[in-house]
Parts: C-alpha cells; structure tokens; sequence
C-alpha cells in the first residue's frame, strides 16, 4: 500500500493532492504471523519431545511428527485452492489443531507395531494394523470436524472470523486422517 501510494503521488495528473497514510497495521500484523509461526515451532518440537518420552522409539517418534507438517502442508494446499490466504486467524487455526493432528497417527503406529511385535511381518502388519482401527481413528476425527464445520455458517460478522478458524482446523483434520491411513503404515513398512 505504501508503494501504491508513492507510485500514485508521482503520477503527474495527481501531483496537487496529499496523501497521509493514517493507520498502518503491516507491522503490527507481521509481528504477530512471526510470534505464531514461531509459537507453532515451539509446539511441534514439545509434541515430537512428549512422543518420543511416551513412545521411546527415535523411529516411530519421527513417522508420527512428520505426520504434523504433512497433514499442515496438505490442508496449506487445499486452503490456497479453495481462495483462503494465511492470516493470523488461519495461523492460529493450524496451530490448535497441530495437537490434534498425531493422534490418527498414534494409533495406527502403535497398532501397526503391536501386531508385528506379536509376530506377524511388517507388511502384513501394516495393513492389518491399519484395517483393524481404521473405523475407529475415522469416526473419532469427523466427530472432531463436525464440531468445528457447523462454527463456520454461523450468520452475521462473526462468519469472517470463524470461518477463518474452523476451515484450517477441519481441513487439517481431515487430512491427518489420510496422512494416518496412507503415510503411517507404508512408514513403518
């Protein structure tokens, strides 16, 4: 805005009329994505630590936390697709559901490697392993989704904000349950 407005003063037909910027918020926002971006660090490095204390298996700890930026990247795609731009409302939407994004993926890893502890061989447990809890791990994340879609047709001013919220949460969701049904089991096999 700051260059459009010194590009427009130059104009020769507009050298007679001043023009004050009287309220800049480019910083302010800047900042705030930074402080997000950075608490959104923060947060899946103590996710990753909390699994790897939990799970202690260096392993599994790293299929389950690359299940965070993948399920983020894939709902980044649809978001970009669907029109939406990243703003602090979409930001924050992605960072609360990045806790909620290695669950899916928990559960199929822990599955998958109870069976092969239990003998059977990795293949085979990963698709047994999968099969097994993939109703479960399913009717657990839409349940999820289908509190967080309904806030986005809310009616009136509100419909801006929320919508920006519950999209990146549901869209997020969505995908960490594909991330947990494809990218888990052929990980781990």
């Amino acid at each position: 805005v700051r260059r459009e407005m010194q590009r427009m003063q130059e104009l020769p037909h507009l050298q007679d009329i001043g023009m004050v910027a009287l309220f800049d918020q480019g910083h302010v926002i800047q900042e705030s994505l930074n402080t997000l971006l950075q608490s959104g660090r923060i947060g899946v490095l103590f996710a990753a630590l909390v699994l790897f204390f939990f799970l202690r298996r260096l392993v599994m700890t790293a299929i389950i936390t690359l299940s965070i930026p993948l399920s983020l990247l894939m709902a980044l795609a649809v978001m970009f697709f669907a029109g939406e731009s990243l703003n602090i409302l979409s930001l924050l939407g992605l960072m609360i559901s990045v806790g909620l994004l290695v669950d899916n993926s928990v559960v199929v890893a822990e599955n998958i490697h109870r069976l092969h502890r239990a003998g059977l061989p990795r293949r085979e447990a990963a698709i047994k392993g999968t099969g097994e809890i993939a109703m479960a791990i399913m009717t657990a994340t839409l349940t999820t989704v289908i509190v967080f879609l309904p806030v986005s047709l809310v009616e009136g001013e509100g419909q801006f904000f929320l919508l920006r919220l519950s999209l990146p949460i549901s869209v997020s969701l969505l995908a960490s349950l594909l991330v947990a049904g494809v990218f888990v089991p052929l990980s781990v096999y």
